[in-house]
Order: C-alpha cells, then sequence, then structure tokens
C-alpha cells in the first residue's frame, strides 16, 4: 500500500500534464485570449491582461490550460506566459489594508479591494510586500497572503 502512494506521488512530479501549482503571467504587452480549447482557431473565451496572474491546470502539447482568478478557465500558448510576478487581492470584504511592514500592527499605506493586483516584490512569513500596479498608483506595501490569489 505505502508503496502505491509513493509511486502515485511521484507519478505528480514526473509525469507532465497531471498535477500543476505553478502560476503565470502573460509576456505579451497587448495581453491575450483565453481560448475555449488548445488551438488559435478556437473560440475566444476572455481577454487577459498582460499583470493577470494565471494557475496552470494543464497542458496539451504547446498549449497551457489555465484559470483566471475570476474563476474562468481557458488555454492559452506555453510561449505567451512566464512565471508569475503578480498577485490578485481575491476577498468577499468590502476593502483590505495595505500596511507599511509585514504585521497589522504596522499602519496602513492604502486600501485594496477585490481585483487589485500587486506585484510581488518580497515574501515575509504570511506576508507579502508588493507594488499596487491596478490601479497604478505604485504604492508599496504589505498583505497578508490569505488575502490575495496567485501564489
Amino acid at each position: 500500500m505505502l508503496k502505491k502512494i509513493l509511486i502515485n506521488i511521484l507519478l505528480l512530479f514526473l509525469v507532465p500534464g497531471i498535477s500543476y501549482a505553478y502560476f503565470v503571467n502573460v509576456v505579451k504587452d497587448t495581453g491575450l485570449q483565453l481560448r475555449e480549447g488548445p488551438g488559435e482557431d478556437r473560440q475566444v473565451v476572455m481577454e487577459v491582461a498582460k499583470i493577470d496572474p494565471l494557475e496552470i491546470a494543464g497542458q496539451q502539447n504547446d498549449w497551457y490550460r489555465v484559470v483566471h482568478w475570476s474563476g474562468r478557465e481557458g488555454w492559452v500558448k506555453r510561449s505567451d506566459v512566464a512565471a508569475s510576478q503578480t498577485v490578485v487581492v481575491k476577498v468577499k470584504r468590502r476593502k483590505v489594508n495595505f500596511r507599511r511592514g509585514p504585521g497589522t500592527g504596522y499602519a496602513e499605506v492604502a486600501n485594496l479591494f477585490q481585483g487589485s493586483i500587486i506585484k510581488v516584490l518580497e515574501r515575509r512569513r504570511s506576508w507579502l510586500k508588493g507594488e499596487l500596479i491596478d490601479p497604478p498608483t505604485g504604492e508599496v506595501g504589505w498583505i497578508k497572503n490569505t488575502l490575495i490569489w496567485g501564489l
């Protein structure tokens, strides 16, 4: 039984297309289109901005099946994405605090809302330091990693 479990765990890491926990960003300045299947002839599901992180959910040849932070799924060419450098604020609350340091004892720099996009600068324990790039205010602050999507 233990041997069977270990083999399955190894397969998850060694066989492409089985399981991913990897986030990417669009590399094209114009953004890109998520398609309903792997191919440029497939229907467009949604437009994705360059700064939006995507989670890889599978692969077929040169195409990744991805999930947008909104939950929408689609396919993108592997050459159109690279390792993620951004995260998205994803909360049901009205707002969350962007702070001067990694902890609730630090003053607020700004209030963030669902869909705000942050460029990752540093990680410290359960906190992330980043630059707010959407909306493009350039504010730098810290946010608890349980309030974001894309890591």
